[in-house]
C-alpha cells in the first residue's frame, strides 16, 4: 500500500500541492471572474478590469454590498461553469484515484472556486485567506437512513412504526458491511444515524445500539410485537 493509498483510508480525502498547473486553475477562474464582471457593470454601474486585483476586489466589494442576493447568484452560477466541470472530470484525477483502489470512481463532491477578499475582512485579519484544507465534514451522521413516518395517517400504520421494536428490527435487518462495500468501496463508516463524533453530543452508544447485523434478533422483536408471516412468507 503506497502512502498516499494509506493516507486517503485513513482520512477519506488527500491534499495535492502543485498537482494542477496553475495556469489551468487560472484559467477557470477568468472565466468565473468576466462572468462577475458583466454583473458587476449591471448592477453598480462601473468595467472592471479583471486582470487588477485591487480594482476587481474592490469592485467585488461594491457589489456584495449593493445587491447582495445578486452577489450570491453569481456566485453559484459560476460553480457550474463547464470549464469547472472538465477540471473535475479530468483524466489525471481519475488515474489517480484508481491507483488508490478505485476501479471504477464516481464524483461524489465537485471542485469549487472561492472567491476570498482582504476587502471583506472588517477586523482586518488574514483569515479570509486559506492555505489548502479540508472543507467541514457534513453535520449530517448518515448518508442513507431510514425514517418511519410516526405521523401516519392511517392509524395501523402509525402505531407500528412508533413502536420502538419494529424501528429496531429495521435497523437489526440492515447488512451495513454489505452497503458499505457495495456502495462505498469498504471506505465509509457504519452506523446509525447519529451525529458526527466531532460533534459535543455525540455519543459512542448512539452510533452502535441496534446497529449489528442480526436477522434471527429482528425476527424475534417482530413476533414480539405480533406481526405473523402468511402463507408467502412475508409478515
Amino acid at each position: 500500500m503506497t502512502t498516499l493509498e494509506e493516507h486517503y483510508r485513513q482520512n477519506g480525502y488527500l491534499i495535492l500541492r502543485g498537482f494542477l498547473d496553475t495556469t489551468e486553475v487560472d484559467k477557470v477562474y477568468k472565466e468565473a471572474k468576466h462572468t462577475f464582471a458583466v454583473q458587476i457593470k449591471r448592477v453598480v454601474g462601473i468595467d472592471v478590469d479583471t486582470d487588477d486585483r485591487d480594482q476587481f476586489e474592490n469592485a467585488m466589494f461594491e457589489y456584495f454590498n449593493k445587491d447582495f442576493n445578486s452577489f450570491i447568484g453569481t456566485g453559484k452560477n459560476v460553480q457550474h461553469s463547464i470549464s469547472l466541470y472538465r477540471l473535475n472530470t479530468d483524466q489525471r484525477f481519475v488515474s489517480l484515484l484508481q491507483t488508490l483502489g478505485l476501479q471504477s470512481p464516481c464524483i461524489g463532491v465537485k471542485p469549487a472556486m472561492q472567491f476570498n477578499s482582504r476587502f471583506l475582512s472588517k477586523d482586518g485579519s488574514k483569515h479570509w485567506k486559506l492555505d489548502a484544507h479540508q472543507d467541514w465534514r457534513t453535520g449530517q451522521g448518515s448518508h442513507f437512513a431510514l425514517f418511519p413516518n410516526l405521523n401516519a395517517s392511517d392509524p395501523a400504520w402509525r402505531a407500528l412504526f412508533r413502536d420502538v421494536r419494529f424501528r429496531r428490527a429495521l435497523s437489526l435487518a440492515i447488512d451495513r458491511s454489505q452497503v458499505n462495500q457495495v456502495l462505498f468501496f469498504g471506505l465509509a463508516s457504519e452506523s446509525n444515524n447519529t451525529v458526527v463524533p466531532e460533534s459535543p453530543l455525540y455519543r459512542k452508544p448512539y452510533q452502535s445500539q441496534w446497529a449489528q447485523y442480526d436477522r434471527k434478533a429482528a425476527d424475534r422483536l417482530l413476533d414480539e410485537i405480533g406481526l405473523k408471516r402468511g402463507s408467502d412468507g412475508v409478515r
